[in-house]
């Protein structure tokens, strides 16, 4: 029974080095298993290296949270995974995204130690976007955003490899506001707000109003956007919807952006 655990346990590492399988990857191998009796199996083997081991107190770990056991079982895995490899930042990581919503005395530490691999935190906060619109020339301003959310993306490597990645990046912002202005002779300026918006992966904006004005007056609009981003940049183009008539100001109808958005 041994040797087949064994060949069990190469067959998976052979697979996901194989396929860049990352951490969460061979989650989804090891979660097959009706209980936990398929990696005890594996833990019992003589010829698994420290590494191998730690990453399998690990994996359980991280099952038995998904499964919603007790607090203390969890923490047990993670300080044997500890104890074989040290303090290192690949545990830590392993350790704060399986205790992420709990409070523990290294979660601090831990955090430090996952960023020097490549961990990127969520984040929802007060954001700042930069913006350039074309369009009646060039307009450059400024968003904030009431908050801004981000999600991603990043790769955690260590010098073993790949430990774990998230390619898609996601941000969205609720409650924007916006202006931006031209530097010609004959200004340009614009007043924009939104109530809610994604900027990534794909830029779709759909309650967006605001006023653009010069010298000669004022016209207001409703600006449906859609466009692509990906880490903060974003571009998109626009249709101008005029909601009042002022013929004689001869604004342009169809508008592209360029942004970059960062949340605090």
């Amino acid at each position: 029974m041994r040797y087949i655990n064994l060949i069990s346990f190469l067959f998976l590492s052979a697979l996901c080095y194989s396929q860049s399988i990352d951490f969460c990857d061979a989650l989804q191998v090891t979660r097959n298993a009706a209980d936990f009796h398929y990696i005890d199996s594996l833990l019992q083997s003589e010829y698994l290296s420290d590494r191998d081991v730690s990453d399998l107190y690990t994996i359980r770990a991280k099952v038995a949270k998904e499964r919603g056991h007790d607090l203390l079982s969890i923490k047990t895995d993670i300080n044997k995974a500890v104890e074989l490899m040290g303090e290192s930042p690949r545990f830590a990581y392993f350790r704060y995204q399986i205790l992420e919503k709990k409070e523990y005395n290294n979660k601090d530490r831990d955090l430090e130690l996952a960023k020097q691999i490549g961990f990127k935190e969520n984040k929802i906060g007060i954001g700042l976007t930069p913006t350039i619109h074309s369009g009646d020339g060039l307009l450059f301003g400024m968003e904030i955003l009431l908050p801004g959310s981000t999600i991603g993306p990043y790769i955690i490597q260590d010098e073993e490899g790949i430990i774990d990645s998230q390619w898609l990046s996601f941000g969205m912002a609720a409650f924007v506001f916006g202006y931006s202005t031209s530097f010609k002779e004959e200004r340009v300026s614009e007043l924009r707000g939104s109530l809610l918006k994604i900027f990534e992966p794909i830029y779709v904006d759909v309650t967006q109003f605001g006023v653009r004005s010069n010298s000669a007056g004022s016209r207001w609009f409703y600006r449906p956007e859609i466009g692509i981003g990906y880490r903060g940049i974003s571009f998109s183009a626009g249709i101008n919807l005029w909601l009042n008539k002022r013929p004689e100001l001869d604004f342009n109808r169809f508008v592209t952006s360029l942004r970059y958005s960062f949340v605090f």
